[in-house]
């Protein structure tokens, strides 16, 4: 395996992160239903993507952002790639703790760079 599952979890939720694997969001599930509300390919490991590669074919699944184009189109900058930079990009762990993370990327097609947080936050009585 060539990628970290780093895992954020309360009471009620437990959510797989995967950096290296566009920093995406492999599951959220519900721990009394046992529920996991991502879907991921049964038909695909889960592995390094080159982002040159057409997307539809190679999404393993999961929950992940698209910046800054869908299909591929150029820019001033350049050509932007299918389904844009952050599916394919590798992210870089920055801070953790058991409830949150925070990741990043830099140096991609566009001269983008992002840091995003996810932050699970301590079960409320409604």
């Amino acid at each position: 395996m060539s990628y970290s599952i780093k895992v954020l979890e309360n009471d009620k939720l437990k959510i797989e992160v995967l950096p290296e694997l566009g920093g995406r969001i492999n599951s959220i599930i519900y721990k009394k239903s046992k529920k996991d509300w991502v879907w991921n390919n049964p038909n695909l490991n889960k592995a390094r993507v080159s982002k040159y590669s057409e997307y539809d074919s190679h999404w393993q699944g999961g929950w992940e952002e698209l910046f800054p184009n869908d299909a591929i189109e150029n820019f001033s900058w350049g050509k932007g790639l299918d389904h844009g930079e952050l599916w394919s990009a590798e992210w870089t762990i920055k801070k953790m703790s058991a409830n949150s993370l925070t990741l990043s990327t830099k140096n991609l097609e566009s001269g983008s760079s992002f840091e995003k947080n996810f932050i699970l936050n301590k079960n409320q009585k409604i």
